[in-house]
């Protein structure tokens, strides 16, 4: 799996893993979804805290890994 991205990503409200890198090269994660209008996250408050018309917005996405076998 490698980052894609964010304008390839899944806009039917499936889950993935997203990335937003930040001009200093630091980056923040999240699983989140698009909604239609704007990406959320699982608290459903939009992308960290923000909202689809800032800056904030993820960049890049990869699917979810499988999860643990015998999970």
């Amino acid at each position: 799996m490698e980052w894609q991205p964010i304008e390839t990503a899944p806009k039917n409200g499936k889950e993935v893993l997203v990335c937003r890198k930040f001009d200093s090269g630091s980056a923040s994660y999240a699983v989140a979804s698009f909604n239609g209008d704007e990406w959320r996250d699982m608290g459903d408050i939009g992308w960290a805290g923000m909202y689809g018309d800032d800056g904030n917005q993820p960049t890049h996405w990869m699917p979810l890994p499988e999860p643990p076998a015998g999970a």
